[in-house]
């Protein structure tokens, strides 16, 4: 299986993100520009196959990413966008392993404000990969 912090480190890589803080689980709300991966309980299936998993050719890792981009809501709308774009049904090689992003939505959820003002987004995906 191949673990979160991973796929973070993966992202950071394709990400137009630059130095923001890129969090795992807890986002840090202390910073105004800031990412978090999280799991997506509510979207995992068990795609092991009877047999187990080395009867399994892939295993799919459904994901969360929350994105706090500053008090300018243009500007956060904009970078929320632009780190969207990479997601979108791309094919990847992660670990060493073929894999694909499918983007949940046809674009990145606005929830609006945090107590501070700060602006944030989310984006529902699901990571495909094969069994190493």
């Amino acid at each position: 299986m191949i673990t979160l912090a991973t796929i973070r480190d993966y992202l950071r890589t394709i990400l137009p993100i630059g130095q923001a803080w890129f969090g795992i689980g807890k986002t840090d709300s202390s910073k105004d520009i800031a990412l978090c991966l999280y799991s997506r309980p509510e979207g995992a299936s068990n795609n092991i196959k009877v047999g187990g998993s080395e009867c399994t050719g892939y295993f799919t890792e459904p994901l969360k990413l929350l994105i706090r981009w500053g008090k300018d809501s243009s500007a956060a709308d904009a970078k929320a966008r632009e780190i969207f774009e990479p997601l979108r049904s791309s094919r990847i090689i992660i670990s060493g392993r073929n894999g694909f992003i499918q983007t949940i939505y046809a674009h990145p959820s606005a929830l609006g404000t945090d107590e501070k003002g700060i602006y944030e987004y989310c984006i529902d995906f699901e990571l495909y990969y094969e069994r190493g």
